[in-house]
């Protein structure tokens, strides 16, 4: 589901104020959610019209050149303070990010854990205070700006390109960046591919049950990286595949279960 931001106003009586009155209020709501100071966030909602939901939308997806003022330091670290929580084993303090979404309207077990993940560049284990603490940098210090900033992000991954960029980070992230290893434990690869190929690619359920026939499939950086284009790539009739194409034995292997089971219905 994707999360839905809506501006709450008396519209009667907000519609019927004077207009001076408006524009101020539209001014008033637009710097609390992106912390720019009033003459920079009167200039850029004057180029969108004062339309709020449109200037908001552009702000965090491009913004622009003006110099965006830093979130409150002090307010994230109450956000920190009422998202963190911890560990009973080793005491290690980390977002409760399952409490952090909820109360956002997102989705836990979904693909925007792993990209607030990816933006705040965290480490397996957990979001520690240091990379929650980011938000600072991207001027997000409230709820209604950290709604909004992750509607962004949303739209951001739904692209292609954006799309790629997390994947391919979660391969180090899934690793370990300090690991030495060459491959990914299949069963964390798993638990990402069930949430971010969610919608995006039709075999997905193919390509899970495939590897658990495979004997100890390996994962590599090549394998992953190949596999965040195939899926952009191959139809779902497998109509486009050509055995000839350069890609890893996995995918060839995969190719080759899926022209079976196709020609067996």
């Amino acid at each position: 589901p994707r999360l839905r931001v809506i501006y709450y106003r008396p519209a009667k009586d907000f519609l019927q104020a004077p207009m001076s009155y408006r524009r101020n209020q539209i001014v008033k709501e637009f710097m609390n959610i992106t912390s720019l100071k009033r003459s920079d966030a009167d200039r850029f909602l004057r180029s969108h019209k004062y339309k709020l939901e449109n200037a908001v939308n552009s702000f965090f997806n491009a913004p622009p050149s003006i110099k965006i003022k830093k979130g409150d330091q002090k307010k994230v670290q109450l956000l920190w303070k009422k998202y963190s929580a911890t560990d009973e084993d080793d005491g290690t303090v980390s977002l409760d990010t399952d409490k952090f979404l909820k109360d956002l309207g997102e989705d836990e077990e979904g693909e925007i854990a792993f990209a607030l993940a990816w933006k705040l560049d965290s480490v397996l284990i957990g979001i520690e205070e240091k990379h929650f603490m980011k938000f600072v940098d991207f001027g997000v210090d409230s709820m209604k700006g950290l709604q909004m900033w992750m509607k962004n992000l949303h739209k951001e991954i739904e692209k292609e390109a954006g799309f790629k960029k997390m994947y391919r980070w979660l391969f180090d992230y899934i690793r370990g960046t300090e690991s030495k290893r060459k491959t990914v434990d299949l069963e964390l690869a798993t638990l990402v591919w069930s949430a971010v190929f969610e919608g995006r690619f039709a075999l997905k359920n193919d390509w899970l049950a495939f590897l658990e026939q495979e004997k100890k499939p390996k994962i590599t950086k090549d394998v992953w990286y190949q596999l965040g284009d195939f899926i952009y790539f191959i139809k779902d009739d497998f109509s486009n595949w050509d055995p000839n194409e350069s890609w890893p034995v996995l995918i060839d292997s995969f190719a080759e279960y899926m022209e079976k089971k196709l020609k067996s219905k």
